[in-house]
């Protein structure tokens, strides 16, 4: 859930719905339960938990997000947390996923990576620390291509597979199973 921004806008629309807001990260939830701590309508649970390691039964929900998470795990940890994912929907659920993807090739990886040193810098922060963010490109981002994604969301069994936005190296996708 990182810190509940994407939770919050679908609370506003669907208010009789349970959330169930999970995160690796202490401190993402923290600031999550902070922030809808004075919301005592929207129906939330949260998990300390990623998405290789949650384990909520077969066919739990509707619906179910994964945001610019899975480009830190490498093949096997990401194939594991999609097909985890496929298995806590419920038949006719959508899987929505953004993530950092991969360009298909060396320069477009070289053009991809100026482009988003620029967007860093640009959105106030120096050039050291853009160069920090960009240079876990490759070693702790470990981005695969749009179409990797697609193969893979067809690999653990959903029915419909969509690239639908796409932005530099950040890319949206749904999968219905």
């Amino acid at each position: 859930c990182g810190t509940g921004i994407l939770a919050g806008k679908a609370a506003a629309l669907f208010p009789d719905t349970h959330f169930v807001l999970l995160d690796p990260s202490d401190a993402m939830l923290a600031v999550a339960k902070e922030k809808f701590a004075a919301n005592e309508k929207m129906n939330r649970t949260y998990v300390l938990a990623g998405t290789e390691s949650v384990d909520f039964a077969p066919e739990s929900f509707d619906v179910i997000t994964a945001i610019l998470s899975h480009h830190y795990f490498d093949q096997e940890t990401r194939r594991k947390s999609t097909a985890k994912c496929f298995d806590m929907l419920k038949k006719g659920g959508v899987y929505v996923t953004f993530e950092t993807v991969a360009p298909d090739t060396a320069l477009g990886t070289k053009i991809g990576l100026e482009r988003w040193r620029n967007v860093i810098i640009n959105n106030g922060k120096d050039k050291a620390a853009a160069e920090r963010h960009i240079s876990r490109f490759g070693t702790e981002l470990l981005p695969i291509t749009v179409a990797q994604h697609l193969a893979l969301l067809k690999q653990v069994g959903f029915a419909t597979v969509e690239l639908f936005w796409r932005s530099g190296m950040q890319a949206g996708f749904y999968a219905i199973k």
